[in-house]
């Protein structure tokens, strides 16, 4: 029973980094036309046509506040990793979770965050019970780990008494899990 909930919360895990992690183009343009021929039966000569324009953009989130999005993400987080790693983040933004962020850099790849107290708790339970999960490195209130569900590892890293947690899906059959930790600086092991 306990191993199956381990997994179930495995599986949450990779569907809120699923759902979460989507790419969010700043520069959205969108452009509809519709165009519509109708002929009167009464009349056979005279025909009518409607054409319309409908155009929305958004404008791109301005340099400056990106940056400040991705230094307020390091100085919240700075408990999980690094210095060297939060500055290859390049981008930030909200990803539709109360305090989360979704962040990438080309040489870090993809990173959610989470300031969450329950998802901190359950995330460190499932690094150290669930038998398809290892634990890196654990000193103090800071767990490193993975786990795996087929062939997609989640690299982990939890803050218990900050309630933070950090991770990244990545294919275990391309990249090992404990590697990419030590690679990322987020473990000397």
């Amino acid at each position: 029973m306990k191993r199956v909930l381990a997994a179930m919360a495995v599986a949450g895990c990779a569907t809120a980094l699923v759902g979460c992690g989507a790419d969010v183009d700043t520069n959205v343009s969108t452009q509809v036309t519709e165009s519509a021929d109708t002929t009167s039966t009464n009349e056979p000569t005279s025909s009518s046509t409607a054409s319309s324009t409908t155009q929305r953009s958004s404008s791109p989130t301005s340099e400056k506040e990106a940056d400040d999005l991705v230094d307020t993400v390091a100085r919240t987080f700075s408990s999980l990793a690094p210095e060297e790693f939060f500055a290859g983040l390049e981008n930030c933004h909200p990803n539709g979770i109360p305090d989360s962020y979704s962040c990438d850099g080309p040489k870090v790849g993809q990173f959610q965050f989470f300031d969450s107290d329950v998802k901190a708790t359950s995330t460190a339970q499932v690094l150290r019970e669930l038998s398809s999960s290892r634990v890196v490195e654990e000193s103090g209130n800071r767990i490193v780990g993975w786990s795996v569900l087929g062939s997609t590892a989640i690299i982990t890293v939890v803050d218990e008494k900050q309630g933070l947690t950090m991770q990244q899906m990545i294919s275990s059959d391309k990249v090992d899990p404990s590697a990419r930790i030590k690679e990322l600086g987020l473990a000397d092991q």
